[in-house]
């Protein structure tokens, strides 16, 4: 599964702290943030394994 997450800078990493309070992720599982080419924003990367059963 992939989950992104694009925006400003601050607004990315206030949504990834957000994430990680709800235990969904920690900061450390995402990508580092890479420019998208529009403007200031950025995308983060969050890579997991689902397992379905």
């Amino acid at each position: 599964m992939h989950v992104s997450v694009r925006g400003s800078l601050a607004a990315v990493q206030l949504t990834v702290q957000t994430l990680y309070k709800l235990n969904y992720a920690s900061p450390n599982d995402w990508s580092q943030p890479q420019p998208t080419g529009r403007g200031r924003e950025v995308i983060v990367v969050l890579r997991r394994r689902v397992r379905l059963s």
